[in-house]
């Protein structure tokens, strides 16, 4: 493997990361709905793994999304990018 490519530990961190950005797309609303009523990121964070069942870090992914990557446009992009790496 070149040094250029990802290392299989990095590809399974996106894959994860990928996977958390379309359950919750499938979830907006309440992804949403517990952003906007969580106390702090740390709560939001922990909300979010809670209602997905992801990491922390898959969570914060999820947080920091823009909401344009719920578009079906976007959502197809990232199970391509998804499936190229599995």
């Amino acid at each position: 493997m070149s040094s250029d490519e990802p290392s299989r530990e990095q590809q399974e961190a996106r894959v994860a990361i990928l996977d958390a950005y379309l359950l919750a797309a499938g979830r907006r609303q309440e992804v949403i709905d517990i952003a906007a009523e969580s106390e702090s990121p740390e709560d939001a964070r922990h909300a979010v793994a809670q209602l997905l069942d992801v990491s922390e870090d898959a969570a914060s992914a999820v947080l920091e999304l823009r909401l344009l990557r719920f578009t079906k446009t976007e959502q197809t992009t990232l199970r391509v990018e998804r499936d190229s790496i599995t």
